[in-house]
């Protein structure tokens, strides 16, 4: 039995994916379809937004076995991760994974860590009512738990590697690919860098004590 089926024969674990992750397992498969666009790699839908929810997002297994997510609200989406269990080494591991697209994040594994631990401090996910359910997860579905600088760094690798997961829109008979699609940016949001100023700055002046330690 693959995962998708554990989840769907467990009314326990359906309830609580949408409790915690606020995503709902669709009941039977469903081709993601663009309308008038077109995606470069076709797939099926795996998880939407929750029916309670404001929100208008979706995870689709795309036909080369990995997984993206598109967020119908913001027209941004991308591919996330090369398989099944690292979607879900990533969804049980860091729920808010949505506040790592930053690809300024990445140029460092200090600047990333702290932010791991920033994010953390201030996450609802840090009650024991989602540690326990995230260890049943762990047990249920096999997963291993893996440190979450090298769950990023998949992430990353997934969202940027080639061929990236684009839509081409088409008006008339002429099309152009659209660049929105992307779920890493260079842009950050204020909240991302307001926190990586102080990051930034105490990384800035541990490496000055550093230098000064070592007489550079």
């Amino acid at each position: 039995m693959n995962i998708l089926e554990i989840i769907k024969n467990d009314d326990s674990l359906v309830k609580n994916f949408k409790h915690f992750f606020d995503i709902e397992l669709l009941e039977n498969k469903q081709v993601f379809s663009g309308g008038s666009s077109k995606y470069n790699i076709e797939g099926t839908i795996i998880f939407m937004s929750s029916s309670d929810s404001s929100n208008n997002f979706k995870y689709i297994l795309l036909d080369d076995n990995s997984v993206a997510f598109c967020d119908a609200d913001y027209g941004t989406g991308g591919r996330i991760a090369e398989s099944i269990n690292e979607f879900f080494e990533m969804l049980i591991s860091i729920p808010e994974w949505k506040k790592f697209t930053y690809l300024g994040l990445y140029r460092d594994d200090k600047l990333l860590n702290k932010y791991i631990k920033k994010v953390e401090s201030k996450s609802k996910y840090r009650s024991s009512e989602y540690k326990e359910f995230q260890n049943e997860l762990f047990k249920k579905l096999s997963i291993n738990f893996i440190d979450k600088i090298q769950l990023l760094k998949k992430f990353y690798f997934s969202a940027t590697r080639e061929p990236k997961w684009t839509v081409t829109y088409f008006d008339g008979n002429k099309g152009w690919i659209s660049e929105e699609q992307q779920i890493l940016s260079s842009e950050s949001k204020g909240w991302v860098t307001e926190e990586l100023i102080l990051i930034d700055m105490n990384i800035i002046e541990n490496k000055k004590e550093e230098r000064k330690f070592l007489g550079l």
